[in-house]
């Protein structure tokens, strides 16, 4: 192919016509190829405009009469339109959508999102089973996370004899809120 090429080569500097069949050929798929490799996320006149440029590139090396093609036509547009296509990126990457395995939607944090949302709602739940069960438990917990009462507030309240009991119980009611989180989980999944 590119001794072939090369004779393509000598008769575009022979006859600048012959050029608009290489424009014309190669066009289609160099366009394919840039969509291929990167979105720009402009207007397709700037893929357009990096084809024109490359082949104003290709045009001057032909007219060089020291330029020998080593590969096919085609294979040096693309690679010349990828160069281009890669500086206008460096240029201005605000404009920049990589194609390929990546996907914007996807988040890094390897599902912690899910992970919190899943054990917010076997929290709830376990409150609302704790309260449902009746006993202190489900009210010692509020008092204590959201009106963030004190281990001695909590004494007063629940007319414990010391402010040991009232933490031990206050542990005893957390694990049963986990255990009862946990099973929730473990159901659900």
């Amino acid at each position: 192919m590119p001794h072939i090429d090369q004779e393509k080569v000598i008769l575009i500097r022979n006859d600048r016509s012959c050029f608009e069949g290489v424009y014309k050929t190669c066009k289609p798929l160099a366009m394919g190829f840039m969509r291929k490799q990167i979105n720009l996320g402009t207007p397709q006149v700037s893929l357009d405009d990096i084809y024109q440029d490359a082949l104003i590139v290709l045009y001057e090396k032909i007219l060089d009469n020291s330029f020998t093609l080593s590969c096919s036509i085609q294979t040096y547009v693309n690679s010349v339109c990828r160069n281009m296509l890669l500086k206008k990126l460096r240029d201005n990457p605000k404009h920049t959508e990589i194609k390929g395995d990546f996907d914007p939607n996807i988040s890094d944090d390897l599902g912690e999102e899910n992970i919190k949302d899943r054990k917010f709602e076997a929290l709830k739940w376990a409150f609302e089973e704790l309260s449902r069960g009746g006993g202190k438990c489900a009210e010692m917990l509020k008092l204590f996370w959201y009106k963030k009462n004190s281990i001695k507030q909590l004494t007063d309240f629940f007319s414990y004899e010391n402010d040991e009991t009232t933490k031990v119980q206050k542990s005893k009611c957390q694990k049963r809120l986990k255990k009862i989180a946990t099973n929730y989980i473990l159901q659900v999944t």
